[in-house]
């Protein structure tokens, strides 16, 4: 399957392209005795990042390369990386160098600024996957017509068959529990996570609340996952100025949409688009300022 990537038109022109491509040039004189021009580098530097981003996108979505194989890495990019002095080396260490790769406070290894460029399109391929699921799901299911005693014709019954599934997921809270999904097992939280529960159903809309629940029962660790949905919100360890339980809310939804399990790198990507959605009932931004919002975002959180 083919993935789409985003390029800035600017990106030849880059400073990371340029400190990408000295990295690469490190001993140009002793591999090659004619040497290589600076331009030849840069243009060797864009189709390993081009090369790169797509092995990204088609392998690890959500832009995190912590686990990622460094075969397979090298593999992807290797006839953009010979006759480097790196031909041999992690691919991560150089693209970390130059700035292409990020390490966050939780010691992971994820893209730069990976989900402001592909977000969308992960979300649309989330959807495009659940869609498919649920034609595979209705498919498999007998027809009505086959079922012993079922009434023929498009009565009432079978023209709400007809319609559009509904996508969302019941709400699942303390006091609420369904037949369909069993409920979160609150005895078996911690009392932080447990508190931490009761901090986002008490601030969160209920489709967002129910988003939340959903991302931590898809995970493993439904402790880590609460406290680290907690640490987003108002005075939380990884608030940001001007982030209210409004835009953790809409952050929590979407990324609950794109049905990947909980990653707090991933998850802050959709902190910062929430922050930059416009305000229900309010003008849309222009783009002088989203980029002075996006630069202010980028000194508070100390980005060079």
């Amino acid at each position: 399957m083919s993935f789409w990537i985003k390029l800035d038109t600017r990106l030849p022109r880059h400073r990371k392209t340029y400190a990408l491509a000295k990295l690469l040039a490190q001993g140009d004189g002793e591999l090659l005795p004619n040497g290589r021009t600076a331009t030849d580098w840069r243009g060797r530097a864009l189709g390993l990042l081009t090369a790169f981003w797509g092995y990204v996108a088609e392998h690890h979505p959500s832009g995190d390369v912590t686990d990622a194989d460094r075969e397979a890495i090298r593999d992807a990019v290797h006839e953009w990386l010979e006759p480097s002095a790196w031909t041999c080396e992690d691919v991560r260490t150089l693209l970390a160098k130059s700035g292409h790769l990020e390490r966050t406070r939780r010691n992971r290894i994820v893209v730069h600024g990976w989900l402001e460029w592909t977000g969308s399109d992960l979300m649309r391929l989330a959807k495009d996957r659940q869609r498919k699921q649920l034609a595979r799901s209705s498919r498999s299911k007998p027809r009505r017509a086959d079922v012993p005693g079922a009434v023929r014709g498009r009565g009432a019954d079978e023209t709400r068959s007809l319609a559009k599934p509904r996508l969302a997921k019941p709400r699942l809270s303390k006091t609420r529990k369904t037949a369909a999904t069993p409920a979160l097992r609150i005895e078996a939280l911690s009392s932080d996570a447990h508190a931490a529960l009761e901090i986002l159903e008490g601030n969160l809309p209920a489709a967002h609340y129910d988003a939340a629940v959903g991302v931590v029962r898809a995970s493993q660790n439904p402790d880590g996952v609460l406290l680290g949905l907690r640490s987003f919100g108002p005075g939380g360890i990884d608030e940001r100025i001007g982030v209210g339980w409004a835009v953790v809310g809409r952050a929590i939804f979407d990324f609950w949409q794109t049905g990947e399990r909980w990653n707090p790198a991933f998850f802050r990507g959709f902190v910062r688009r929430a922050l930059e959605a416009p305000v229900p009932g309010s003008r849309p931004q222009t783009d002088a300022e989203k980029m002075h919002a996006r630069a202010e975002q980028l000194e508070r959180e100390g980005v060079p």
